[in-house]
């Protein structure tokens, strides 16, 4: 009796650690949020009237990033061509459109930027990851000069 007794003891012992064990990593595989790559959210989720990269862009973004980090896009290589003055701009303008978002939210950022000698044109588009609902979208196109008084007088 004693011995039955003690191996049911040890028996429900045994069931509440693996039962503990199988819910602990249960709740962090809930956590932890995968996304698709920036690639395949662009081709398969973005509705092109409200984005779409500009033909023939000489510079094209497609990145999920943390909110925190978004700033940091304008200072990698494919950006080092550019005047400093349209990188200040536009990490000033980044950082003021989501000072209202978590800095660890994960959001999808779209930019491309065409220079056809005449007219300089830019489209960019921000997604919530978690929604897959568009935050912001803009874009427009200048002359050269205007671009310049714009863009570069800061």
């Amino acid at each position: 009796m004693k011995l039955s007794k003690f191996l049911g003891a040890v028996f429900l012992v045994f069931l509440l650690t693996v039962s503990h064990s199988v819910l602990a990593n249960t709740n962090h595989s809930l956590n932890k949020t995968s996304f698709q790559n920036a690639d395949d959210f662009y081709k398969n989720n973005v509705d092109k009237k409200d984005y779409q990269e500009l033909t023939d862009a000489k510079l094209k973004v497609r990145k999920l990033i943390m909110v925190q980090d978004l700033p940091k896009i304008f200072n990698e290589e494919e950006w080092m061509n550019y005047p400093s003055s349209w990188k200040k701009y536009l990490k000033k303008d980044i950082i003021e459109n989501t000072k209202d978002l978590s800095p660890e939210q994960q959001v999808y950022y779209f930019f491309s930027l065409k220079d056809d000698g005449e007219k300089i044109y830019i489209q960019d588009a921000m997604y919530y990851a978690k929604t897959k609902k568009i935050r912001s979208k803009g874009g427009g196109h200048w002359t050269k000069e205007q671009f310049k008084l714009k863009f570069e007088q800061n």
